[in-house]
């Protein structure tokens, strides 16, 4: 598992940590100091820091390269919604039933 990286409480501090890091290990690029380069550079640390983060198996990673679904099963499966049948059992019976006596 990866920590959520669509929250706020995830992303400030990931942006704070690559900050950091750019005031560490600053830009050898010839445009260094301007400030399209220092968001270019801030911008890179955070996508490698987004990509580092996530834990994929290598399966699942292999499955993804061939194109394969990102699942595989023996059997197939739906959803089961229990309260909608029910209903339907309840009261979509009875309309047709209804309808047909008429």
């Amino acid at each position: 598992m990866r920590k959520p990286i669509d929250k706020k409480s995830a992303i400030l501090p990931m942006v704070t940590s690559a900050r950091k890091k750019q005031i560490r290990f600053p830009s050898r690029a010839e445009d260094q100091g301007s400030s399209k380069r220092n968001a270019k550079y801030l911008t890179q640390i955070l996508w490698n820091k987004i990509n580092g983060s996530q834990e994929i198996s290598d399966q699942i990673a292999a499955s993804a390269v061939y194109g394969y679904d990102s699942y595989i099963s023996s059997h197939d499966f739906v959803n089961f919604y229990p309260v909608d049948y029910y209903n339907y059992i309840k009261y979509g019976v009875k309309e047709l039933m209804m309808t047909f006596q008429s």
